[in-house]
């Protein structure tokens, strides 16, 4: 028996119908984007038209997802119904059968666009080879357990749409009068000795004509790795962007976090921007009182002796500290000395002075720097556009010579790492750099200069390695700023404790730094200690060296 086409047609338009997935005009429980993955600027990805109405045919007889409640005059339509599916993508065939279970799907999505006026179909077009992993899509449930943060949908919602269980779709923003969706879903992907899950996220913008996905986001969790991946992938600081829906702005406001510097760095800086305009947005924290550079708070500081000169955040450079401020070091001119967080691999910070001539503007300048391992300086340029917001280094400042056109002081930069209750507790196990910085007026020029003298700082150094650079490890004063030196070679260490054979053919040394008028501070190499066993550094709240013999544990 033959059944005519149009019943045919009535049956499976009322089923469709019926299996509908309706989102009431409600605000989304979202109005998120990025989830701490890439976020990736106009993503080739494009809505074509549907081109023929057999296409619409087969697309309708699946369940939709609708939303409805937008202003027809508007936007041109009232309702908004969004139709899944997934195919085999041919570069993934191999896949099919895969007992990893990777995905071997791409996202198929096509929307109907209704109102009074206008009833259109547009469906997304496939991803070009580059970017072809965007549509990579499987069910939620087949995603590598512990690393999956997508979660199975409604068991009742699967049993009539297989699609719920595959991707999220949901509005962007908390208006439900604005057509800001937000896509979701995920696929697995192995290698030799890795298993990752990697989340995407597309945003669909409907707002004007032109039915767009400006931005789409990939979050990715990787697992495995072999006898170094698995330890470096834990070690890794990839860039992390946030965002949230800002009404006021009507647009996401985004933060980025990213290494300060180093693939391994252990501190952070960010930067804030809207997601839909493309621009740099005000940071939350930049108040009308935190300064928007260097001299700025050297101005307060000088108005108002109660304002505060430690871990002051400046935008740009992160918490600025006061280490010193000096009126006779220059005739007729006042120098401060500043010291903010440095971007760097290693724990490090960087100084500035901020001199106020008799008349005219104050001048900011960046002090030199060197370390005692040979190397120009302990740190990098900055990204740029960055604030290292969260990094609240603490210094203790002694000095070593005060007389007037000359100045030099110990610093000790200390951070915790939370191993102290306070941060101010000299007998915890605090990370702490040693620096010494000296000032001197040479022919009416302003001279400055330092040295990474010893640290107790370590760096992860890949394959669960550890470097220690090069420190001090006994210091004696013999003048005000003049010390004889034991100057220990930097080292690399496996997880165990044992060094790498290379290391052990480098010599220590001793010799006598001391300033040098109009130039800064020098070291003179007076012998090698090639005998010397390799030792741990601790560096005590009051500057005080302590070195014992390194332990290996193997």
């Amino acid at each position: 028996m033959k059944v005519p086409i149009f019943s045919l047609l009535m049956v499976i338009l009322i089923v469709s119908t019926a299996l509908s997935q309706t989102i009431p005009s409600t605000p989304s429980d979202e109005g998120t984007f990025g989830g701490g993955g890439e976020i990736i600027d106009k993503p080739p990805l494009e809505f074509d038209p549907v081109p023929v109405p057999l296409a619409i045919k087969s697309w309708s007889v699946r369940p939709p997802v609708t939303f409805t409640g937008f202003d027809e005059s508007k936007y041109g339509f009232n309702r908004v119904d969004f139709y899944r599916w997934h195919e085999t993508a041919p570069e993934l065939k191999e896949n099919v059968d895969n007992p990893l279970h990777d995905s071997s799907e791409r996202l198929m999505l096509a929307m109907h666009l209704t109102g009074a006026h206008q009833d259109r179909w547009f469906q997304l077009g496939e991803a070009p080879g580059e970017k072809e992993d965007l549509l990579y899509i499987q069910a939620f449930e087949d995603l590598n357990e512990g690393l999956r943060t997508l979660q199975p949908g409604d068991t009742h919602d699967q049993d009539t749409d297989e699609m719920s269980g595959w991707l999220e779709l949901k509005l962007a923003t908390p208006d439900s009068k604005l057509p800001l969706f937000r896509a979701q879903f995920g696929y697995n992907q192995s290698g030799a000795s890795t298993q990752s899950v990697t989340t995407n996220q597309l945003l669909i913008d409907l707002r004007n004509s032109n039915q767009q996905i400006p931005k789409a986001a990939q979050i990715t969790a990787v697992s495995g790795g072999g006898v170094c991946g698995a330890f470096d992938n834990g070690a890794y600081r990839s860039d992390t962007t946030e965002c949230r829906w800002r009404n006021s702005a009507q647009d996401f406001y985004c933060t980025t976090t990213t290494s300060f510097i180093g693939e391994f760095a252990t501190r952070s800086a960010e930067k804030t921007f809207f997601l839909l305009e493309r621009k740099e947005a005000r940071p939350d924290w930049y108040t009308p009182d935190v300064p928007a550079y260097l001299a700025g708070l050297a101005i307060k500081v000088r108005g108002n002796p109660r304002t505060s000169t430690a871990g002051v955040l400046v935008y740009g450079l992160g918490r600025a500290t006061l280490l010193g401020r000096y009126r006779d070091v220059l005739p007729n001119a006042e120098i401060f000395l500043f010291a903010t967080p440095a971007a760097s691999d290693k724990i490090a910070g960087q100084f500035f002075t901020v001199t106020f001539p008799e008349s005219g503007k104050p001048v900011t300048a960046h002090v030199p720097k060197w370390t005692i391992s040979g190397d120009a300086s302990d740190e990098a340029e900055p990204p740029a556009g960055y604030t290292p917001v969260n990094e609240k280094d603490k210094y203790k400042v002694r000095d070593l010579a005060s007389k007037a056109g000359f100045h030099a002081i110990q610093a000790i930069l200390q951070t915790d790492n939370g191993n102290c209750a306070k941060a101010n507790d000299g007998n915890c196990m605090m990370t702490r750099v040693l620096y010494w910085i000296g000032l001197e007026a040479a022919n009416g020029t302003l001279i400055t200069n330092s040295v990474r003298l010893a640290s107790n700082d370590s760096e992860y150094a890949q394959c669960n390695r550890t470097f220690h650079d090069a420190t001090v490890t006994s210091l004696h004063l013999v003048a005000t700023s003049d010390a004889v030196i034991h100057v220990q070679p930097a080292f690399t260490e496996d997880a165990g404790g044992q060094i790498e054979d290379d290391d052990h053919a480098t010599c220590a040394w001793n010799g006598v730094l001391r300033w040098k008028p109009g130039s800064g501070f020098r070291v003179h190499k007076t012998a090698d200690d090639c005998i010397a066993p390799l030792r741990d550094v601790t560096i005590g709240g009051d500057g005080s060296i302590q070195a014992k013999p390194h332990i290996s544990t193997q």
